[in-house]
C-alpha cells in the first residue's frame, strides 16, 4: 500500500489529493453596479471594493482510474459606499464529484450553490443546481459544460442554463505564454423576455519579466441576444418594444511581483463596458454601463499530499520537463487560470439577474 501511495505521488501528472487556493482583490470600482448582481444601472457610484474567492478539492489518493472527489467554494464581493452596500454579495458552493483519469483528466460533478445578498440582512437572491464536466489535457487544453437550473427570488428569471466553452494555452518560448478560449450559452426562463443566447471570446498574454515579475493582459468580448423580448413583455421587463441585445468588452492588465513561496502579490486594472440597446436614449431602465476598477491582488495557491511523506531533493538534482508544467519562473497559464478566466464575462454581464 505504501509503495502505490509514493508510486502515485511521483507518477508524471498525478492529480494531488489536496488542491487549495485563495485570492483576494482590494481597490476601487468608479461604477460599484457593474460589479454586482444588478442588471440594470443608473448613475455610476464610486466605491472602495474588496473580492476573496477561497476554495478546496480533496480528490481520493489512489492510483484508480475512478476517484471520488468534494470541493468547497466561497466568493465575497463587498462594497463600502451607503448607497451600494446592498448589493454586497457572498455565493458559496459544494461540488461533490468523480474524477477519471491521470494525466488526461475528466471532472463529472453536481454544483449546489447560494448567492445572498450581504447588506441588508443577507437575503437570499439565487440558487443554483447544476450539473458541471470539466476535461483537462496537461498540454493545456480545457472543456467545460454545464447544464442546470439557477432559482431567482424573482420567479420571472429563473431559468434552465447550459453553457459550453473551450480554451486552449500555448507556451510560445521561455517567457510567453498564450491563451485563447470561446464559450456559448442558452437560457431559457419563465419569464419569456428573459430567454437568453450568447457567445464569448477571451485572449490573453503572460510574460515573464526578469527578476521573476510577471506581466498578464487579457480581454474579452461577449454578445446576448434575449431573442423572446421586445413587445409588450419587453417593455415590461426592459423598457423596451424592440428585443433587447448586448454587447459587452472586458480588458485587464495585471503586474505580478515575485512569488514569495506559495504567495503571489500582484496590482491589476480593469475595464468594463457594455452597450445595450436597451438605455437611456430609448427606456426608462438603461442597461449599459462603463467602468474602471484599480485592484491589489494576493493569490495563494497550494496542492499536497499529506498522507505521504515529500520528495527529498538534492543540491545536484535536475527536474525532467515532462511537458506537463512549468517552472515558477515561467509559470505559464494553468487549468486553473484558464477556468477563471473563462469565467471572467459572467460578472461583466451580469444578464437576467437584477435586483429591481
Amino acid at each position: 500500500l505504501m509503495w502505490k501511495m509514493l508510486s502515485a505521488k511521483g507518477a508524471v501528472g498525478t492529480v494531488a489529493p489536496v488542491d487549495f487556493h485563495l485570492s483576494m482583490e482590494s481597490g476601487v470600482t468608479t461604477n460599484a453596479q457593474a460589479g454586482s448582481p444588478q442588471d440594470s444601472t443608473g448613475t455610476p457610484v464610486v466605491s472602495p471594493m474588496g473580492h476573496l474567492e477561497v476554495g478546496t478539492r480533496f480528490t481520493v489518493p489512489t492510483r484508480t482510474f475512478i476517484r471520488p472527489a468534494l470541493g468547497v467554494e466561497a466568493r465575497l464581493n463587498g462594497f463600502t459606499a451607503q448607497s451600494v452596500k446592498k448589493y454586497s454579495s457572498i455565493d458559496i458552493a459544494y461540488l461533490p464529484g468523480i474524477l477519471f483519469g491521470r494525466t488526461t483528466t475528466l471532472l463529472l460533478s453536481y454544483r449546489g450553490s447560494l448567492m445572498m445578498l450581504a447588506w441588508p440582512g443577507k437575503t437570499l437572491f439565487r440558487e443554483t443546481h447544476r450539473a458541471e464536466l470539466e476535461l483537462t489535457h496537461p498540454n493545456g487544453q480545457l472543456f467545460f459544460a454545464n447544464a442546470g437550473k439557477r432559482i431567482y427570488k424573482e420567479n420571472g428569471r429563473t431559468r434552465w442554463e447550459l453553457e459550453a466553452g473551450y480554451g486552449r494555452s500555448k507556451t510560445l518560448n521561455g517567457w510567453t505564454a498564450l491563451l485563447l478560449s470561446v464559450n456559448g450559452r442558452y437560457y431559457n426562463a419563465i419569464g419569456a423576455p428573459y430567454d437568453e443566447i450568447g457567445a464569448g471570446l477571451l485572449a490573453a498574454a503572460q510574460f515573464s519579466l526578469p527578476r521573476r515579475f510577471a506581466l498578464k493582459s487579457g480581454i474579452g468580448e461577449s454578445a446576448d441576444y434575449f431573442f423572446n423580448s421586445g413587445g409588450p413583455k419587453g417593455m415590461d421587463a426592459f423598457g423596451i418594444n424592440t428585443r433587447r441585445r448586448d454587447w459587452t468588452i472586458r480588458h485587464f492588465d495585471e503586474l505580478w511581483f515575485p512569488p514569495l513561496k506559495k504567495i503571489k502579490l500582484g496590482v491589476r486594472y480593469e475595464f468594463n463596458h457594455r452597450d445595450s440597446n436597451a438605455n437611456a436614449s430609448n427606456s426608462n431602465i438603461s442597461y449599459d454601463y462603463l467602468e474602471h476598477r484599480i485592484l491589489l491582488k494576493i493569490s495563494i495557491g497550494i496542492t499536497a499530499n499529506p498522507l505521504v511523506p515529500d520528495v527529498r531533493n538534492e543540491s545536484s538534482h535536475v527536474p525532467l520537463n515532462y511537458g506537463l508544467h512549468t517552472t515558477d519562473d515561467n509559470p505559464g497559464i494553468n487549468s486553473r487560470e484558464i477556468a477563471e478566466m473563462m469565467r471572467m464575462d459572467e460578472a461583466a454581464r451580469a444578464a437576467s439577474s437584477c435586483v429591481e
